[in-house]
């Protein structure tokens, strides 16, 4: 009979909020729909995993102990899951054929080498598990090898997956100033933090499999599932919020923030018509202003001029000497400028949005970047 304390109720809370945010993300309809399904996918694993502890926690007679193991491959597939959520995110047009299979292929292996001690009967489980996990005693046979294999590899494989996304996540964030214009919600800061508690996840998950006091191990044993429960919250909430990101950056482009001219020896891109394109990006500026779009991008830009992004990007780092956010936001902090004196009765936001920014906040920082100083410190100074 389940015992209702605070640990249980803990557990309860983490599997119910897991199961209704990953169903409120495979129904959200804005966003990347693909992204959403990946991170449901996580959700729903990890609800199994803390049902899975529910009952062997609750599991005073051992009735539940046959079930020991089962879910333990599913651990392979997280790392896989939200590698293909950040890809999605962040690629124009990620590929995800049959090669994508690969990645699973260690949650296979792992179920082939846990068939020995899934042979077990219940009995053999408990002396087997009790054995290796709480005593100093060596079992002496291939199954304990085959078991510390798994979990050492569980361990790994948890620390590659969560290098290779963030690793994407700090490619994604250096392109930022040379593709967009603002950077709200596109940073995936939340998603950095994410993959970084997983990793204080499965270090506390390695302390309590090696620690030979059994107080020891069952205190990090509860660290485990307790933040996996925070974990649920956190991953849910942000990607229920997590807007499709428009102009994605293509996996391979790993531009530097600040100009590299060098990196252009190969443009087809003359001098005279980076000129030319130059005086018609200038024109475009004053005269459309394109800038007072929010979500403005460096595709979108360049589908304006009918150029190619590279071009384009190319004319404002040689040309201009700056990247593209700071060439857009000084347009838009001109704007704000000339409208804080115009116009003193209008709020700040307001002024901001109007010019282009998507909050006040992002307007006050990028604001006081260029002009060092705040909007009302400029309109004070700047009154007549």
């Amino acid at each position: 009979m389940l015992q209702l304390d605070w640990f249980t109720i803990i557990l309860l809370i983490g599997i119910v909020q897991g199961l209704f945010l990953a169903l409120a993300l495979l129904n959200k309809r804005d966003g990347d729909h693909f992204a959403n399904r990946f991170i449901a996918l996580s959700l729903l694993v990890q609800s199994v995993i803390l049902v899975d502890e529910l009952l062997l926690n609750a599991d005073v007679e051992g009735r539940y102990l046959h079930l020991e193991g089962i879910i333990w491959p599913t651990v392979f597939v997280l790392g896989p899951l939200f590698w293909w959520y950040t890809r999605s995110l962040l690629e124009e047009r990620p590929n995800f054929g049959r090669g994508q299979l690969f990645h699973l292929l260690p949650a296979f292996l792992s179920i082939i080498l846990l068939l020995p001690f899934y042979t077990l009967n219940t009995e053999e489980k408990r002396i087997f598990l009790d054995t290796i996990l709480y005593t100093d005693t060596i079992v002496g046979d291939w199954r304990e090898t085959a078991f510390w294999i798994f979990f050492l590899s569980m361990v790994w494989h948890t620390g590659i997956y969560a290098a290779m996304v963030l690793r994407r996540i700090y490619q994604h964030r250096r392109s930022l100033p040379d593709n967009f214009s603002f950077e709200e919600n596109i940073s995936l800061r939340w998603l950095n933090g994410v993959v970084i508690t997983y990793l204080v996840i499965w270090t506390l998950f390695f302390f309590s499999l090696t620690g030979t006091v059994e107080r020891i191990a069952y205190l990090s044993d509860t660290l485990l599932y307790l933040s996996m429960v925070v974990s649920i919250f956190v991953t849910g909430f942000f990607a229920v919020r997590q807007p499709a990101i428009f102009a994605k950056t293509p996996s391979s482009a790993t531009p530097p923030t600040e100009p590299e001219p060098s990196k252009y020896l190969s443009s087809s891109l003359s001098t005279g018509q980076s000129e030319y394109l130059l005086q018609r990006l200038l024109d475009l500026m004053e005269n459309a202003k394109p800038y007072q779009e929010g979500k403005l991008t460096l595709p979108q830009l360049a589908a304006l001029l009918n150029i190619s992004p590279n071009h384009l990007s190319q004319v404002i780092n040689e040309q201009l000497t700056r990247n593209f956010h700071d060439f857009v936001n000084a347009y838009r902090v001109k704007e704000a400028q000339q409208r804080l004196l115009d116009e003193p009765d209008r709020t700040v936001l307001d002024i901001a949005l109007d010019a282009g920014f998507n909050s006040k906040s992002a307007f006050y920082k990028v604001f006081k970047q260029h002009c060092n100083m705040t909007p009302l410190q400029f309109q004070r100074a700047n009154r007549l």
